[in-house]
């Protein structure tokens, strides 16, 4: 009987082991889509990139990795960039939690264009991803865009960098499923009177990491200090 156990376990973890899909890309902003063969996006599940990125590639990790689990973007850097009109990063798909209908969000005003910065996570970068569950963002990021994140219904951890200043609205929204936010700043960014960046996100379940120190900064700030689990790590 353990045998067959054994064996059914064995062959469980292998079919799991060559479902994954790992890819490590270099790209020049903009790059992503035309790096990876079409056929290979349908299978990727975990993606590093390295090199300059911008929200081009940002919508194509949302919009066109379907089976992205973990994004590794730490070795990137975030380069600005200025549509002209809408092409498709400043549109995302709203999802109605109760119907489950698709309607497109589009960032008013844009119709002449829309410029992102340096350093900026872009507004809907995995916005209603349903299957990412891990993201380490690049290490310069200075601001998270709204909505970021949100209705990422899988994300369980996040990793955001030191130099982190500027999170927006509904960044982390309805991401139910987080568990671990790992933040590098050892100054809690302010988050003023936005009360829905992490609107859903369970506190009490959801453990906070800080830099060593400075645990009492983020017990005593605003939307940081309603997180009940606050550890503190190198």
């Amino acid at each position: 009987m353990k045998r067959h156990l054994l064996l059914i376990t064995f062959l469980c973890l292998n079919l799991f082991l060559h479902a994954q899909v790992i890819k490590t890309i270099n790209i020049t902003a903009g790059g992503l889509s035309s790096g990876i063969d079409e056929r290979a996006k349908y299978n990727i599940t975990h993606l590093t990139v390295t090199g300059t990125i911008d929200a081009r590639d940002f919508r194509i990790m949302r919009d066109s990795l379907p089976n992205l689990i973990v994004v590794d973007l730490s070795g990137s850097r975030i380069v600005a960039y200025s549509t002209k009109g809408y092409d498709g990063t400043n549109i995302s798909k709203i999802i109605d939690l109760n119907t489950g209908t698709e309607t497109d969000s589009i960032v008013s005003n844009c119709g002449g264009g829309y410029k992102y910065a340096n350093d900026e996570v872009p507004i809907f970068a995995f916005r209603a991803n349903k299957e990412l569950v891990s993201v380490v963002l690049p290490l310069g990021v200075t601001a998270i865009g709204g909505e970021a994140f949100m209705a990422c219904c899988k994300l369980a951890s996040i990793t955001i960098p030191g130099n982190i200043s500027i999170i927006g609205n509904r960044a982390f929204g309805e991401c139910n499923a987080l568990k671990t936010i790992l933040i590098r700043s050892a100054i809690p960014v302010d988050l003023g009177e936005k009360t829905d960046i992490f609107k859903g996100v369970n506190k009490i379940v959801c453990t906070l990491f800080v830099p060593t120190g400075s645990k009492g900064k983020y017990e005593a700030a605003a939307g940081w200090k309603d997180f009940k689990k606050i550890v503190e790590t190198k």
